[in-house]
């Protein structure tokens, strides 16, 4: 039996996957009908990329607890909750829209609130995932989400400008709509204990630990994206999410640690499996009584990472490769709304993203588990820097169109690869924490990229603002190629004996 069919026979999988589709459809057409609201309520570009700066960084301060959150409480309330609020949220605003009674300050408050719970609760879908299927089918998993993710992103958009060319306010009760199957369906989720094995029936059985004590210790990264996160969201890498993600590094230097420091490998296994028990306990996910503090917790999580060997490098490429697509992203989009571009086709800037997507996705699939993942890296960051050139050089809507699809091809190979060997080398009652503090610094440059490309637009003009992100991707580019811990990540079959 081949890989994907154990792995939709997996115990709660299918539950499990078409929740998370749902969340991911819902902020598709929400995502994209927002700034387009927000300009022809304020009349102001920068206003609409102030709203989604805020969203952001609203979104990415909840992330600071959200992770601990859903390590210490049961997740499948936590999903039904999130699915809850959003449905309660757009058809809120889809009902003062019909009335008429829309405006700029109220927006404002609904997508804060909506950051917030996304932030706070969103990562438990992502989370739950390690507690549904085998650690070895992670990485096929994650290929599997790309594929779906982009395919949703491809028709997401041109459908969401379709809503909107008939009424402004269809995307926003198609969202909430679909907000609410997610919720429904996260009611059939039966997650295993966590750090047991799984059920007999699911066809496999998973490692309760990830190694320890041998300096191979690992962490798990979840993408936001919904955005992405991931590494990047509407751009190439995804947090999860994912909003957007993308790799970077403001150093060069390779981070190691000193026999006199504190060693990735002796934050310990009893450290862990004490976080661990420190969770409260729910039907079907199993925790000792024994609790520790939120804020032990907290910090573990943030300990554990930066001192493993190659995550904190990881991590500041993501930031700065995040903050270059993203901003790609809103200097484009703003654009086009500016100089009057009809919706459909601002919609169809987003599909041919996807499709350069759906496309590594597919490439994802056949190759995650055959392909060096520094080396694929390295490909990646070196193709989005060359394919963003065409655009300096040429603002033609098909010019844009066709070069920003090639920017995104190579991401899903490296958004599977990258965090499969991530989730592969960490341990579970540690992936909540540990996907914030990877997602958190990852996406901190990011979550202005809105309110700069809105504010730089009227004062530079299109091509300046590119440049200006252009470079930070030039940036993580030398920084990838040029560090031996991102170029030296191994081929899946060597994984187990590689540091993280």
């Amino acid at each position: 039996m081949t890989a994907s069919k154990e792995l939709w026979r997996s115990q709660g999988y299918l539950a499990w996957f078409t929740a998370d589709t749902a969340v991911a459809v819902g902020t598709a057409l929400r995502g994209f009908a927002i700034p387009l609201i927000a300009f022809s309520v304020s009349h102001s570009l920068a206003t609409a990329g102030w709203l989604a700066t805020m969203s952001a960084v609203l979104q990415q301060s909840c992330t600071l607890l959200g992770g601990t959150i859903v390590d210490r409480h049961p997740r499948k309330p936590l999903i039904i909750a999130n699915a809850v609020i959003q449905t309660l949220l757009w058809t809120m605003v889809s009902a003062l829209m019909i009335s008429g009674r829309l405006n700029i300050t109220v927006l404002f408050a609904v997508v804060g609130v909506a950051a917030c719970t996304t932030g706070l609760i969103g990562e438990a879908t992502d989370a739950a995932l390690r507690s549904i299927i085998d650690m070895q089918e992670y990485s096929k998993a994650r290929s599997i989400n790309e594929g779906r993710d982009a395919t949703i992103n491809m028709a997401g958009s041109p459908i969401g400008g379709i809503l909107y060319g008939i009424q402004p306010w269809l995307p926003f009760v198609c969202s909430a709509l679909v907000y609410a199957i997610a919720g429904g369906s996260a009611t059939r989720l039966h997650l295993r204990k966590r750090g047991m094995p799984m059920d007999a029936d699911a066809g496999a059985s998973v490692s309760a630990s990830a190694d320890v004590g041998s300096g191979d210790r690992a962490s798990e990264a979840n993408g936001a994206g919904h955005s992405t996160s991931d590494v990047v969201q509407a751009a190439g890498i995804d947090s999860s999410d994912i909003d957007s993600s993308g790799i970077g590094a403001a150093g060069i230097t390779t981070v190691g640690i000193d026999a006199a420091e504190i060693s990735a490998s002796e934050i310990s296994a009893s450290e862990i499996q004490q976080a661990g028990s420190g969770n409260v306990s729910a039907q079907r996910e199993g925790h000792d009584e024994t609790r520790t503090s939120f804020m032990s917790d907290f910090v573990l999580g943030w300990q554990w990472t930066f001192h493993t060997y190659r995550l904190p490098l990881i991590i500041v490429a993501a930031s700065l490769i995040n903050f270059g697509l993203n901003g790609l992203q809103y200097t484009i989009q703003l654009h086009l709304i500016n100089v009057g571009t009809q919706p459909f086709r601002i919609g169809l800037m987003d599909t041919g993203v996807c499709i350069g997507m759906l496309v590594g996705s597919i490439l994802a699939n056949r190759l995650s588990d055959k392909v060096h993942v520094g080396k694929m890296m390295c490909a990646a960051f070196i193709m989005a820097f060359v394919f963003v050139i065409p655009m300096l050089v040429d603002s033609n809507y098909w010019v844009i169109l066709i070069c920003y699809a090639f920017v995104a091809l190579p991401f899903p190979m490296v958004n599977s690869m990258l965090f499969g060997f991530v989730f592969s080398k960490t341990d579970e009652n540690l992936q909540g924490r540990v996907a914030t503090v990877i997602s958190v610094p990852a996406q901190v440059l990011s979550m202005f990229c809105g309110g700069i490309a809105g504010s730089l637009l009227p004062l530079t003009g299109f091509t300046v603002s590119m440049a200006i992100f252009w470079g930070a991707i030039g940036i993580s580019m030398l920084i990838a190629t040029l560090s031996p811990a991102i170029r030296g990540i191994p081929k899946s079959d060597e994984w187990a004996n590689a540091r993280l």
